[in-house]
């Protein structure tokens, strides 16, 4: 999909560099987080708030992007 939205590879390989950056940290420190988290809030309302939260950010970014001739 990132060929798709640039003009060349080493664009490509770019924003895959940045995706993949990404989503390491977050697969690092997610579950650190969100038992820290837990700790705090055993009943886990928190944390529903927090997961609606960040899939309605990601479907808005996702969006964006794709209707976006930027990248």
């Amino acid at each position: 999909m990132f060929a798709l939205k640039t003009r060349n590879p080493y664009e490509t390989a770019k924003l895959s560099g940045m995706a993949q950056a990404g989503g390491y940290c977050i697969s690092a420190f997610g579950p650190t987080l969100y038992g820290l988290v837990f700790a705090a809030n055993p009943v886990g309302q928190l944390q529903n708030v927090c997961y609606v939260v960040l899939i309605l950010v990601m479907v808005v970014t996702c969006t964006l992007i794709v209707r976006s001739d930027l990248f």
